[in-house]
């Protein structure tokens, strides 16, 4: 049992890099669309990061992030243009609320690249990546309908931060790159052959319907 469940959690993994105490994995959380569309409502990209040092109630500290497909491709995008400076952040608030609380779950990313340090020296490792999790309570854009955390209402619970070299954070970047075009090119041929079935059912049908027409006339 604890193979299979091993064995999952390895077929999961698209990327991973270590960082002293703090590993930060890429995880395939695609899935296909059931209409004309390659990528499913929720097909994403999980991003987990574990801090070994530091522990919490259950061991390690794990934190994780959801980004779409496109976002991955939006940051190797900023290598091939030659970006020195780098700041973005993303807030998620994830689906549900508690009963008891009447708060959501909400996770943090921040990715940003410093390639010089506050004492004016190089950095060797200008990539900072820090996840954090915490709670929220949800507020109506009553204009877009969306939601958003009320302002001072999220509480920080856990965190995981990672520094990386150029060379580490790009290959991460680009095998979960080319993961998601496999995905996205495997998506394609299977709705072609969906549909090719489904014209080839389709003729099957008819001629049933014929040849059952021609016996009940007969």
């Amino acid at each position: 049992m604890e193979q299979n469940k091993s064995q999952q959690y390895e077929d999961r993994q698209i990327a991973k890099s270590n960082g002293g105490d703090v590993l930060i994995e890429f995880q395939d959380s695609l899935n296909y669309g059931e209409t004309k569309r390659i990528h499913g409502k929720y097909s994403l990209i999980k991003i987990v990061m574990c801090n070994y040092k530091y522990k919490d109630t259950t061991g390690s500290i794990t934190v994780k992030h959801f980004v779409d497909p496109g976002f991955i491709k939006y940051l190797l995008s900023l290598f091939y243009a030659n970006k020195d400076k780098v700041y973005i952040t993303q807030d998620k608030i994830h689906s549900g609320i508690d009963e008891k609380t009447g708060l959501s779950h909400v996770s943090k990313l921040l990715i940003a690249r410093q390639p010089v340090r506050n004492d004016g020296s190089i950095a060797r490792m200008p990539w900072y990546v820090k996840i954090e999790e915490g709670t929220g309570k949800q507020a109506k854009n009553m204009k877009t309908g969306g939601v958003y955390i009320a302002s001072g209402s999220y509480k920080k619970e856990k965190e995981a931060a990672i520094n990386m070299t150029d060379e580490d954070f790009f290959i991460m970047l680009e095998k979960c790159r080319s993961y998601i075009e496999r995905f996205e090119h495997e998506g394609m041929i299977r709705r072609v052959l969906v549909g090719a079935l489904s014209n080839v059912l389709g003729t099957i049908n008819k001629l049933f319907k014929s040849y059952f027409s021609l016996i009940t006339k007969n």
